[in-house]
């Protein structure tokens, strides 16, 4: 089912869970249980592919195609492979497409690979040394293998080259690679490279003897390519206790999370690493290892976390007796976390004694942790993401020594699953009779009656049937004086209690409050509401008058909107309102009060298609980027306020998102709502004709349709270039109609304009003069639309003839 409240309606009567295909994406899975809870199962890296219009498990499996070069069956990212090919320089390697493409060279003969699961291996590229690839789910790692002391002469300088039409590879601080897109965005990165010979501890699985190797990367901007010069130390191949066969391994990742361990003695950083690692060893010397993964957390945001589970594929461990391990949340690991340099280990979440992978008897296999108070923080901040640490308990002593898949992993990478619930919301109070609005202090309203009807609008997230509870009190009172529920309201409906007799007096002040229910989470209480009780009618109707508006007399005009573009940096939201799948909305609490089109407002409606809405039920739109937007797993629209009163701006960030006809472009863009009522959109990562407004509307519009536009359909939208509408005062642009005899006229001039939604473009002898503003060009279509203009893209106004 494509939304959470159908799937539930489904689950509760077939009595089993349904997936909600909306809430899909490559790494998180939802399904809807019977009981009115979901299920999801997250995972770090994409755990699955969109292509051809349908979901695919992402296979890492090599295959030969028919023109000789080798793919991988289904990789998030796309990865091929060169064939057999002669002398010369070839593609070695080709991660991506388009503008994300990038390619790694060889130089020399490559011999037909023999390809095993996700490996490939030409042998024999140089006497002694084999060349592996290996895909992994974030990109590939690249063996060198020197099989003998002769062939170590092979590589004292390896020379390889990466290029790409649209990403720069440089060298990166830490003595790797890291990739950028044209607008200098870090979209991929290579580790500094290490190489260790066939010496393995038996107890810890750690290679005894690794070293650095040296590397450095020339980009040529002209040519598109960075030449890469690996340079292995003579004196690691002189070791006399050296076993052959050595590896080599440069590798290269790109993803939108992170995962990464750190260990005694390692100084590179270990994030395109297959492995996680946590525990002490003394075998081959005395180590300790911790890791730390990035989870996606957007979907969980403001909900109640009934429970989580941290499921991690141990494949080696010092031993099978029980020994402890914590799950911590961290603060954010980086490809410059190392063993001396740690994020904050701020919160122990849970513990664990589970383990596998040390024999035929406790064999490889999936452990455990508790993740419920983890993804319960998260969700209580909004985080789009979160940081989990992994550790043992007792850092001395060896027992506590373990191995574990990481997101890199061909297979069984790290997961959690949640099962959860949204908190009921209960909002809109008001009452009947009806008063000026939820007030406290001394500009609380008058009430008309002394048994009033207390009311509130309830919704809840999953759909379910709600209860709520009002409660009444005297203003400054110690206690309630009394309470009433509702059961059985159904989501988007109404609650309604009425004040008994009795309750109130004449003249005394009171306050009241309401709370939902669906009985799994309960909402908090809401805020105050306050009047005073006056039942007693004024003796006679006051009187209004005003000479500046005289009555009965059409005064002013609609207030509009003028627009000029000016460089400004974006401003990334910090919290997540977890708005997210392929539809939906959400009403976001504006901290000030927001005029627009002459109305005040202190709340609005944004949708997943980059549409914001008046909270009112006018329909009055804000119109940053219009479009068939998703927004999944790596994606959220967040929200921030900067500023000081009175010049205060609400940032609603649409952050990373896709459109569904483009979805391996991501992009972000935003709307900042001013105390001043102006308005700005600004846009991030534009790349593409559709990510600059291709088939998006951009502009804004009042009740009565009138649309102040930007652009339509145009792709005109630029990085880093804001939109600024700012409100103009009232003007009297009316016009009148008028019905009169008169001849038709042909016109004499005949321009080119057939077919179906057909459109073409004149200009008239004399500037239009429409609604205030004078226009030099108009747009003529067989719908028999004219649309007004000065200069592209799109600005004025439109009407119909």
């Amino acid at each position: 089912m494509p939304d959470e409240a159908s799937a539930l309606m489904k689950a509760r009567w077939c009595g089993g869970k349904v997936e909600v295909s909306g809430d899909l994406s490559e790494t998180i899975d939802v399904w809807a249980n019977p009981n009115g809870t979901l299920t999801a199962e997250a995972t770090e890296a994409p755990e699955r592919i969109h292509r051809d219009g349908k979901w695919l498990p992402v296979d890492l499996t090599l295959q030969a195609q028919q023109d000789g070069s080798v793919a991988a069956k289904a990789h998030p990212i796309g990865l091929t492979l060169s064939g057999a090919a002669a002398g010369g320089d070839h593609d070695l390697v080709s991660l991506g497409a388009g503008d994300s493409a990038l390619s790694v060279d060889w130089t020399g003969k490559l011999p037909a690979p023999m390809l095993l699961a996700t490996r490939a291996t030409y042998p024999e590229v140089r006497p002694g040394i084999d060349l592996v690839v290996e895909a992994t789910r974030t990109g590939f790692e690249q063996y060198i293998v020197v099989k003998d002391k002769a062939a170590a002469a092979q590589v004292a300088e390896l020379n390889l080259a990466l290029h790409s039409a649209a990403l720069t590879v440089s060298a990166s601080s830490d003595g790797g690679l890291v990739t950028t897109d044209r607008a200098g965005k870090r979209v991929g990165h290579s580790a500094a490279p290490l190489m260790w010979d066939a010496a393995v501890s038996p107890k810890s699985g750690d290679h005894v003897r690794q070293m650095v190797v040296g590397m450095k990367a020339t980009p040529d901007a002209r040519t598109k390519r960075t030449s890469v010069q690996l340079t292995p130390d003579p004196a690691f191949f002189d070791d006399p206790k050296l076993q052959y066969p050595v590896t080599i391994d440069p590798s290269f990742d790109i993803a939108s999370t992170f995962s990464t361990f750190v260990q005694t003695g390692y100084t590179t950083d270990q994030s395109t690493s297959t492995d996680l690692k946590l525990g002490y060893s003394d075998d081959g010397g005395s180590w300790v290892a911790r890791s730390f993964l990035q989870w996606p957390t957007a979907q969980f945001a403001g909900k109640q976390i009934l429970s989580a589970s941290l499921s991690l594929w141990e494949y080696h461990s010092w031993s099978c007796t029980a020994a402890r391990w914590d799950v911590w949340t961290t603060g954010a690991a980086s490809t410059a976390t190392r063993d001396t340099n740690q994020p904050a280990w701020n919160f122990l979440e849970s513990s664990s004694t589970q383990t596998k992978g040390y024999s035929s008897s406790c064999n490889d296999g999936w452990v455990s942790a508790d993740a419920t108070s983890f993804i319960q923080r998260a969700a209580n901040a909004s985080a789009s993401s979160a940081w989990m640490g992994l550790r043992a308990y007792n850092e001395s002593d060896h027992l506590t020594w373990k191995r574990f898949n990481s997101r890199n992993a061909a297979t069984a990478q790290p997961k959690i699953t949640v099962n959860y619930n949204s908190v009921p919301v209960a909002s809109g109070q008001a009452t009947d009779p009806a008063t000026s609005g939820c007030v406290t202090g001394s500009g609380r309203p008058f009430i008309s009656s002394a048994t009033p009807a207390l009311k509130a609008n309830v919704s809840d997230g999953e759909g379910t049937p709600t209860s709520v509870t009002f409660e009444w009190w005297a203003v400054g009172g110690s206690t309630a004086i009394g309470s009433a529920t509702q059961s059985n309201v159904s989501s988007g409906a109404t609650a309604s209690a009425t004040v008994p007799s009795g309750a109130f007096t004449e003249g005394n002040s009171y306050q009241w409050r309401v709370k939902a229910s669906d009985g799994t989470a309960t909402s908090a209480w809401s805020s105050w509401c306050e009047f005073t009780v006056d039942t007693t009618a004024p003796s006679a109707t006051p009187g209004v008058s005003s000479a500046t508006f005289p009555d009965r007399t059409w005064t002013g005009g609609a207030p509009s909107y003028s627009l000029f573009t000016t460089p400004q940096a974006y401003v990334n939201g910090t919290t997540s309102t977890g708005l997210s799948g392929d539809s939906g909305s959400v009403h976001l609490t504006i901290p000030f009060t927001f005029t627009y089109f002459g109305t005040a407002y202190t709340g609005i409606w944004a949708t997943v298609d980059g549409r914001l809405t008046s909270d009112d039920g006018r329909d009055q739109k804000i119109l940053p980027f219009e479009d068939d937007l998703y927004i999944d797993g790596s994606a959220s629209v967040r929200t921030a306020t900067i500023g000081t009163a009175p010049n205060r701006q609400f940032v609603i960030d649409y952050h990373n998102v896709y459109r569904n006809a483009e979805p391996t472009e991501r992009f972000s863009f935003e709307a900042l709502l001013g105390e001043n009522g102006q308005i700005t959109f600004n846009y991030d990562s534009l790349d593409t004709s559709g990510s600059k407004g291709g088939t998006a509307n951009v502009g804004l519009g009042d009740a009565a349709y009138f649309y102040t536009w930007y652009s339509t359909w145009w792709a005109s939208l630029t990085s880093g270039t804001a939109i600024v509408f700012t409100p103009s005062p009232s003007s009297v642009y009316d016009y009148t109609m008028t019905t009169a005899a008169r001849t038709y006229t042909p016109a004499s001039t005949v321009f080119n304009l057939t077919g179906d939604d057909a459109v073409a473009s004149i200009t008239p002898p004399f500037q239009l003069p429409l609604y205030g503003q004078k226009y030099s060009s108009m747009w003529v279509d067989t719908n028999g639309r004219i649309s007004v203009q000065n200069n592209p893209p799109w600005n004025g106004a439109g009407f119909d003839v």
